[in-house]
């Protein structure tokens, strides 16, 4: 079970929401794309961008998160800090998780989320027993605590304090646009499950894109102003009232 207050909570939901976003913003951005391409290769990838980049938003306007922005290859990528909680976030899909795990023996340098998972979460120990993987005995490390020390400071830098914070993980399965698993992870450096946590509850319907679900402030005043009519256009109801008055005074 994964600790929680209501700071997390609130925090955790806007993600969820910023992941739904994303994912139907990639939607229509696929769709875009195949009216235009006769050949397609690339599309699956505008789920991870578009989502990447809802989350991004979101840390701009939700006080105590920041994005960091960082590259792998040809690959860029994103972590959410809250500086409130003293956490760190990644998300991905759990194809993407599950793939990561299996070939982190065969990798000849870091994979990002196993060197923070090294770095935050390196005191706690997994609560599933860990299997023996190709070419490793249970307890060898894959790399050293300064090649992953390293690694993790390539991402970082100096923008938090290591020591004082840990890192999750948001791992969702996707169909047809919408969240169909969501789950939250503590992992350790070898990205076995220190803590889970289902978190479906927090997928809610969906608001249109144009829409800023993240102020806090938001009322029901400001939602109704932008449901007012054009300037110039009478609802249809007043209208017929000031016409049965006109006639009344006619006659």
């Amino acid at each position: 079970m994964v600790y929680y207050n209501d700071s997390i909570e609130s925090i955790l939901r806007k993600i969820v929401f910023a992941i739904g976003n994303g994912l139907e913003a990639a939607g229509c951005s696929c769709n875009d794309y195949r009216r235009d391409k006769k050949i397609e290769n690339s599309t699956h990838f505008f789920y991870s961008d578009d989502i990447n980049s809802k989350i991004f938003d979101l840390c701009k306007v939700v006080d105590g998160l920041s994005a960091v922005l960082f590259k792998r290859t040809s690959w860029e990528l994103l972590v959410i800090i809250d500086k409130v909680n003293k956490r760190t976030y990644n998300i991905m899909t759990k194809k993407t998780f599950e793939n990561a795990k299996k070939k982190l023996a065969n990798r000849n340098t870091p994979y990002y989320l196993q060197s923070i998972c090294h770095v935050e979460n390196g005191n706690f120990n997994p609560c599933y027993e860990q299997l023996t993987l190709d070419g490793l005995d249970n307890g060898e490390k894959f790399f050293t605590n300064d090649e992953l020390a390293n690694d993790y400071y390539k991402i970082f830098g100096n923008k938090i304090d290591s020591s004082e914070y840990s890192h999750y993980t948001v791992v969702y399965s996707h169909e047809r646009g919408s969240i169909t698993e969501l789950e939250l992870l503590k992992l350790d450096e070898n990205l076995e499950t220190i803590e889970h946590q289902d978190i479906s509850e927090y997928i809610t319907p969906q608001l249109p894109l144009y829409e800023t679900p993240y102020s806090e402030n938001q009322n029901k005043a400001e939602t109704k102003n932008n449901l007012r009519l054009k300037p110039g256009v009478k609802p249809p109801l007043k209208n017929n009232d000031n016409e049965n008055d006109n006639e009344k005074r006619q006659s």
